[in-house]
């Protein structure tokens, strides 16, 4: 997994974090990976691809 702080804004930042399985040979049983952190403030997800969130609000 690697994160990239992309740019500032004023009241934050855009990041971008990316994770990628290199086993080529391991298969990722289901429900596969699952990554979670704390909110500092009032951060957002704009976007995401090839995943999908289990909560909101």
């Amino acid at each position: 997994m690697k994160w990239d702080v992309m740019s500032w804004t004023p009241d934050g930042y855009v990041a971008v974090v990316t994770m990628f399985n290199f086993q080529k040979y391991r298969h990722i049983p289901s429900p596969g990976w699952t990554l979670g952190w704390k909110w500092a403030k009032k951060e957002v997800i704009w976007s995401m691809v090839g995943a999908q969130t289990t909560e909101q609000g």
